[in-house]
Formats: structure tokens, C-alpha cells, sequence
């Protein structure tokens, strides 16, 4: 007998399960269609055909330790193989790669498929844990179905090879309704963009050209995002690039894309204190008038057209030939059109050389498309750590010129690692230290006030605690409910012990009262002893993880949140890790377990019991000293990173100053820093 699994169940699948119901055992699919779930629940078939429940954190090996290392190591795997055996053979693509840089392009491509290739992935472990799991004398034969995907033979030879799972396909209305809702959704987004330039060139003949105003000075443009937007040291800044730097700020463009955080008066009152420029790249990415909304100009209306007419004829060439991947890929290739189209015309318009992202941005596709568009016009796109990922993810590669990164750690554990290639592809890689290091000086002040809140209460130690984001989402390891476990452990410790003082920075304070709505009681009484702080902001937190961990005695983070971490230790602090995960196979567990690292919070409560009690004698509790890589994770550690940065992206306009090109630009500025700092921190050049 057979036990068979469906990635999604429509009202076909159903059907076919239930006349193959003699020779299947048990049916269980992960999602199901709403006339599926109208069928299903009439034929009162539950007991045969089920839904199959889990949480990604209940997927353990043998050892307890999570399948979240095996998962990516896997989808590594299948992205790579679908770059090597798929895109890189796809004359359509290989027609692109004539016209933009075909690496880039394929990247492009390759992560259009993480969301639908992740979730095969997850599903793939969950059955190969589910059958480990419950081991029935009889031996069964596992099947799972999935809809018909072009990556499909290399998913079932991995699935056959490190599951013994029988991976089959089958046809789906909803691949195809996908497809056309988002053929159709780019084509209608592409011809608003087109109309609207076309209307703007009509409506606004002559003044469109003023939106620049001088475009012949080079500027260094940012996308605000929400992670602060002071210019004081002692808070939370997304330009500290700009903080510590001697870049002109008439030479500096902010501007503002997002609609979910416009930029509000106050935002806009700051910047043009600062002398920084400013632009709002639709109307509802501003709440005030005192900010410009960029119009696009018939140029934009060129490109589209251009670009359009090329990809029709590229896709009829491959038709004539009796190939389909231009069809296939007609979607991705609307969407990349209105990307490049958009950010070529933004960028010509207001003079752009230089383009910083976070690291984190460039996890998407979306990036790409904008990137290859500054590289048309000759200018440099930057890019920087902003996170400390524990596992290698072919998702951090980026196509940006120039990279960022703490310090050599990061690239040789992450960026460059093992079975997977260098995935910051053709470009320059640059250790700068940890980037906002000069905050750990700058907020020492606000340490020692927040410290004293807590003290004066009665507190003779005090503990900080730093979360991950929680969801409910069956993807995400931290739920709700083990958020929740954690913090009443932590809140419950305050009201029992008065000499206990807690600092808590949520990753999301906005949403934290409403995620752990469980326990709010218990945490309202923990607040009212006044040994019990929460770090407050409307996205992230106002304030640096460094002044919380300061003000305290010791740090608790979660394992997979290891910036904060880093941080903390940089800082001077003691810092524990909980996994709750079972994570056994990361490094820390090699040089810091029961030390630094531990998988449940008594025993981390009773190592913190025996540290103040005996400090000296328990004096491994939290010390990174310990950690053989911390030399490697900042090189530096002098307060200076944001200054190293600053200076490169200095010298990048400099050159296109004195007419550069991009490639002497990139040349000039890695000469000058590695003369500046050395070469060594030059990890890869252009």
C-alpha cells in the first residue's frame, strides 16, 4: 500500500485519489483549492484524503537537531542546478545575455522561482520526517505530486536521492490561472506606467526637465526604508553611511518609494536642514506637499518601447524555432522591463552614479533589473552586510559592483562556502568592520540612564533580551506560542526576584502586545515593578541593539538572530544564545555549548544563577572570547566602519566628479582604501 502526498488539491486530484483508492493507504495534501475543500467535505472523505498539519520547527533528524541547515543546503542544490541545467541552456536567455549581463540576467531568473522551489523543498523534509517518524511494519512506497513545474527532473532526482521520496507531477488549473494573472498583471502595470509617462510628457511639456534640476553633478542616491531616519549618532539612522563621512549632502538624493512609510513633514524638515536632496517617487510615498514626486518622461516611454519590441522578437524567434521559453518566461521579462525602464529613466533624470542598498534588498529579484539599469548608464551600484546569516543561501547573491561586508567571516562562511559558488557575482567584495560601530560610543550616555531606570526599582542585575520576529506561519520557526514561552520565562523571573532587571528589544515592538496577547497580563505585572523595559519604535526599535545591551549585565538573543548578537559582543557584553531550534550543527556548539549556546532556558537560567553567584568562577558564561572566528567577523573593531564606507562611496563620486568611467571609478576608490586600511580587506577584486 501506498501513502500518497499532493502539494495542492483541486477537484482533479481528488478524484483520481479516490479511484486509486485500493492501492493508496492515506492521501494528505498541503493546500487545497476552495472548490477542492467544498467537494471534499461533501463526500466526507476526511478519514482517506487529510490535510497534513506541521510547523517547519517540529522537523527534527534522529538527534533532535532542525532540518532548517538541511533545507537550505538542499535548496543550494536545486538552485544551482537549475542555473547550471536549465537557465544557462535556454537560448532565449543566452539572446538576453547579448543585450544585458547574462550572469545577472540568470540570477534574475533564478530567484523568481525561491518562493514555489522553497516550498517543495519544506515539503520534501516534512514527508521524509513524517515517515521517520511513525515507522509501520509494512513498508510503504511514498509518493508526492506536485504541479508540473520546469525545474520538475531536478527536484525528482533530488527527492529519489536524499528522501527515497517518488516525486511525480501533475497538471494544474491553477499554474495556468497563475501564469496569466501575472502575464496579464505585469502587461496592465507596464502600459500604466507607459500611459502615464505619455500623459506627463503632454500635461507637463518643458517643466519635466527641471525635475532634475542639475543633473550634471553626480549624485549618491538611497531608498529610505524604515529603519530610522535620524542623523544623530545615538539613534537609529539608515544613512550612517552618510554620518561619518565627508560626502557632500547637496551630492546626496533620498528618496522615498514605499507607500506602507511615506515620508512624513518631519522627515522632509530634517533633510533640507541637512542640505540633503529629496524625492517622492509617487504620491503616496509623501505626506507632504513640500516634497517632489518624480514624474516619468517620455524617455521612459523610449525604453519601454524598445525593450518591449525586443523581447517580441526574441520570444517569436524562439516560437519559429519550436521553443517555448520565452513564453515561459514572458512574466519575468514584463516585470524586469518596467523595473529597468523605471529606475533607467529616475536615474538619468536626476544625474544617479552611485546607488547604495542594503544586503537585505538584494535578496529579491526585484533588485536586479534596477541594478543592470545604473551599470547602462555607467554608474556603481553598492551594497552591504546588513544581517548575519548562519547558513549559506544562494538568495544573498547579489549583483551589485561593490559589497560590503564586517569582515572576511562573512564571506568565506555565507557568500563563499563549500558546495555553493561565489554569489556576489563579478564584483568587488570589501571587509569595512561592523557598520554601525560608531553608535557603541555614541550611545553610552543613554546606557547608563537606562540602566539607573531599572536600578533604582531595586534591580541588582539585569538582563537583556533580544527576539526574532514571531509567526504563525507554518515556514516559521519562531511561532507566537514559543515567542510567548520565552518571554514569560524571562517576565516571570522579574516578578519573582527583585533583584532581577529585564530590558526587552523586539525586533517588531509595534506588533508585540498583539502577537504574545497570551500573556499580556503577566507582562503588564512584570512593567509595573519597574525592573522591566520594552525598547519601543514603530518599525524597529528607535534605538540601536548596542544601547539596550549595554545597560545590561548580560545578553540572551536567539540563535538565528545572530546580528544582534554581534553586536552585543563588539559592544563589550556577555552574550547567550537559546535555541530551542536544536541547531547542533552550527559552529557554536563545537567551542561554546552549555557555555554560550544552550537549547533549553532552564538550564540557561541556572548557568546565569551560577554566573552571579560566582562570576569569576563561571566566567565562560557569554564570553565570545572563547570564539575562535570573532577576530575574522570584524577585523577592525576601532568605530570606524561607517568611516570606511563613507570614504569609499567619497571617492566613487570623486571619480564620475573628474569624468571616470564606472570601471576607473571602482579602480580609484579600491586603490585608495587599500592603501588606507590595507589590502587585505580588498576580499575580491573587480
Amino acid at each position: 500500500m501506498n501513502v500518497k502526498f499532493i502539494s495542492y488539491l483541486d477537484v482533479i486530484q481528488i478524484v483520481k485519489a479516490l479511484s486509486f483508492r485500493k492501492t493508496n493507504e492515506k492521501v494528505y495534501y498541503f493546500d487545497i483549492s476552495k472548490a477542492g475543500k467544498i467537494l471534499l467535505g461533501l463526500l466526507k472523505s476526511n478519514q482517506y484524503i487529510d490535510l497534513f498539519l506541521f510547523n517547519v520547527d517540529e522537523i527534527r533528524d534522529k538527534s533532535g537537531e532542525s532540518c532548517a541547515v538541511k533545507i537550505w543546503g538542499d535548496f543550494n542544490t536545486v538552485f544551482l542546478d537549475v542555473e547550471e541545467k536549465l537557465l544557462k541552456k535556454s537560448p532565449f536567455l543566452a539572446e538576453l545575455g547579448r543585450k544585458f549581463d547574462e550572469k545577472k540576467v540568470i540570477l534574475y531568473f533564478t530567484k523568481h522561482l525561491y518562493p514555489r522551489l522553497f516550498e517543495i523543498i519544506v515539503f520534501l523534509n516534512v514527508i521524509d520526517w513524517h515517515q521517520k517518524k511513525e515507522p509501520t511494519k509494512t513498508q510503504h512506497v511514498v509518493d508526492f505530486s506536485i504541479e508540473r513545474i520546469s525545474y520538475f527532473e531536478i527536484l525528482r532526482d533530488l527527492s529519489l536521492r536524499e528522501y527515497g521520496i517518488v516525486l511525480r507531477s501533475h497538471n494544474s488549473f491553477r499554474i495556468i490561472l497563475r501564469f496569466l494573472y501575472e502575464l496579464f498583471g505585469h502587461l496592465f502595470l507596464c502600459t500604466v506606467v507607459f500611459v502615464k509617462s505619455i500623459i506627463n510628457h503632454i500635461r507637463y511639456t518643458g517643466k519635466l526637465k527641471e525635475q532634475g534640476q542639475n543633473n550634471s553633478t553626480p549624485l549618491l542616491a538611497n531608498c529610505y526604508a524604515p529603519m530610522g531616519s535620524d542623523f544623530d549618532l545615538d539613534k537609529r539612522s539608515y544613512f550612517f553611511w552618510l554620518l561619518k563621512s565627508n560626502i557632500p549632502h547637496n551630492q546626496v538624493l533620498i528618496y522615498f518609494e514605499r507607500k506602507d512609510v511615506p515620508a512624513s513633514e518631519e522627515m522632509v524638515d530634517t533633510l533640507i536642514e541637512k542640505g540633503v536632496k529629496h524625492v517622492a517617487m509617487s504620491e503616496g510615498a509623501t505626506l507632504t506637499r513640500k516634497m517632489h514626486v518624480y514624474k516619468p518622461t517620455i524617455e521612459l516611454v523610449k525604453m519601454m518601447f524598445n525593450l518591449t519590441a525586443y523581447i517580441a522578437m526574441c520570444v517569436l524567434k524562439d516560437m519559429v524555432c519550436f521553443r517555448f521559453d520565452g513564453v515561459v518566461y514572458l512574466p519575468g521579462m514584463l516585470n524586469f522591463i518596467r523595473k529597468y525602464s523605471l529606475a533607467y529613466d529616475f536615474y538619468r533624470t536626476f544625474g544617479i552614479k552611485v546607488k547604495m542598498n542594503s544586503g537585505t534588498a538584494d535578496v529579491t529579484y526585484h533588485n536586479i533589473p534596477r541594478q543592470l539599469a545604473l551599470e547602462a548608464l555607467g554608474g556603481v551600484n553598492v551594497s552591504y552586510q546588513s544581517s548575519c546569516f548562519q547558513i549559506p543561501c544562494m538568495m544573498c547573491a547579489s549583483a551589485a559592483d561593490v559589497y560590503f561586508l564586517f569582515g572576511p567571516h562573512s564571506y568565506l562562511k555565507v557568500y563563499k562556502n563549500g558546495n555553493i559558488n561565489d554569489v556576489i557575482i563579478n564584483n568587488v567584495v570589501i571587509s569595512c568592520g561592523y557598520i554601525t560601530d560608531y553608535s557603541f560610543a555614541t550611545v553610552k550616555d543613554n546606557s547608563r540612564v537606562l540602566r539607573k531606570k531599572i536600578t533604582k526599582n531595586g534591580a541588582k542585575f539585569i538582563i537583556c533580551y533580544f527576539d526574532e520576529n514571531s509567526s504563525d506561519d507554518r515556514f516559521r520557526a519562531v511561532s507566537h506560542r514559543k515567542s510567548a514561552y520565552i518571554y514569560r520565562k524571562l517576565l516571570d523571573l522579574v516578578i519573582n526576584d527583585k533583584t532581577i532587571g529585564l530590558i526587552c528589544s523586539p525586533k517588531r515592538p509595534k506588533s508585540l502586545r498583539k502577537r504574545l496577547h497570551s500573556i499580556i497580563n503577566i507582562l503588564e505585572k512584570a512593567e509595573a515593578t519597574g525592573r522591566c523595559i520594552f525598547m519601543d519604535g514603530d518599525y524597529m526599535t528607535n534605538n540601536y541593539p548596542t544601547e539596550a545591551a549595554q545597560a545590561s549585565d548580560i545578553v540572551i538573543t536567539l540563535l538565528g538572530g545572530g546580528t544582534t548578537a554581534l553586536e552585543s559582543v563588539l559592544s563589550g557584553k556577555r552574550v547567550v544564545y537559546i535555541d530551542l531550534e536544536g541547531t547542533y550543527s552550527f559552529d557554536e556548539y563545537e567551542w561554546g555549548k552549555d557555555t554560550v549556546v544552550f537549547d533549553n532556558l532552564d538550564s540557561l537560567m541556572s548557568a546565569i544563577d551560577k554566573y552571579r553567584c560566582n562570576p569569576e568562577l563561571f566566567d565562560t558564561l557569554g564570553n565570545f572570547d572563547l570564539d575562535p572566528t570573532i577576530k575574522q567577523k570584524d577585523p577592525f573593531r576601532d568605530g570606524k566602519a561607517a568611516e570606511r564606507m563613507g570614504q569609499y562611496l567619497h571617492r566613487l563620486l570623486e571619480a564620475f566628479n573628474e569624468g571616470k568611467t564606472r570601471e576607473e571609478a571602482i579602480q580609484y576608490a579600491n586603490q585608495n582604501y587599500a592603501e588606507m586600511w590595507g589590502s587585505q580587506h580588498v576580499l575580491k577584486g573587480h
